[in-house]
């Protein structure tokens, strides 16, 4: 269970902004034999709004929505997983969640949120895979359909929100050193609600990191996007896409006790 208490002080003193939240939830696993698991999941969850949400400069004031809604949603989910003594796994599961106040951005409004009256999300998750010892390789790929309606009117697709969305991840440990290649595939998007708008392109992505562990520190590099694609996840019809930055370099340090 998660208990969302909302207050803030200001010059008034303390004062409530949203409702006190209870989420509770409750999840059962079965698992008869070291080659399969079943789960499923019930639960309910609060999301406030994000600063972000209430105070983006880029924003104007006059396009901010005076009163915006925490997000309150119920979800499902439930799914199979498959193991064999080779190494090989698969997985398959399917979720739903109803969204009360869902927030949204208005690409016709400088990305302001906003609540929609409900919305849904519904989709399936499925996983290959292969680990054995140092390696492990596994594919992962989502389809998801979010839907949303506005003061009666009826279900529509949601902007900003992939149908697909795809991965492919190898790992490999080497002694105390770490590698990790992945690629990241987002497909079908669109700036306006019911696939109307821009058709945001899809794109692929890679990144790539390094760690080596030392007693209990971890030292790590790598890069984001390390092909520096700039491809594009917003886009409005006034101004085009929104190329995003290219390359990301990091690096890390980490202590483990």
């Amino acid at each position: 269970a998660r208990y969302d208490g909302n207050r803030r002080r200001d010059n008034d003193g303390d004062r409530r902004i949203y409702e006190d939240r209870l989420s509770p939830g409750l999840s059962v696993v079965y698992a008869p034999s070291f080659d399969w698991k079943f789960s499923a999941r019930a639960a309910r969850a609060f999301q406030a709004p994000t600063f972000a949400d209430l105070y983006d400069p880029f924003v104007p004031a006059a396009d901010r929505s005076a009163n915006l809604r925490p997000e309150r949603s119920i979800n499902y989910h439930a799914g199979a997983r498959w193991n064999s003594a080779s190494g090989l796994y698969a997985g398959a599961g399917g979720y739903y969640s109803l969204i009360k106040d869902r927030i949204g951005l208005d690409a016709n409004r400088s990305f302001a949120a906003y609540n929609m009256e409900s919305a849904f999300n519904r989709g399936l998750e499925s996983e290959l895979g292969y680990k054995a010892g140092r390696l492990e390789l596994s594919g992962v790929h989502t389809y998801n359909l979010s839907r949303g309606r506005t003061s009666g009117g009826r279900y529509r697709s949601i902007a900003f929100s992939p149908l697909h969305r795809a991965a492919l991840t190898a790992r490999l440990r080497a002694g105390a050193a770490g590698f990790m290649l992945r690629a990241r595939h987002t497909a079908k998007q669109y700036t306006g609600r019911a696939h109307t708008g821009l058709r945001i392109p899809d794109y692929t992505v890679a990144d790539a990191r390094a760690s080596y562990r030392a007693g209990v520190f971890e030292i790590a590099g790598g890069a984001e996007n390390v092909l520096d694609r700039h491809y594009a996840e917003t886009a409005d019809t006034a101004n085009g896409y929104y190329p995003q930055p290219g390359r990301v370099w990091t690096i890390s340090l980490k202590a483990a006790f």
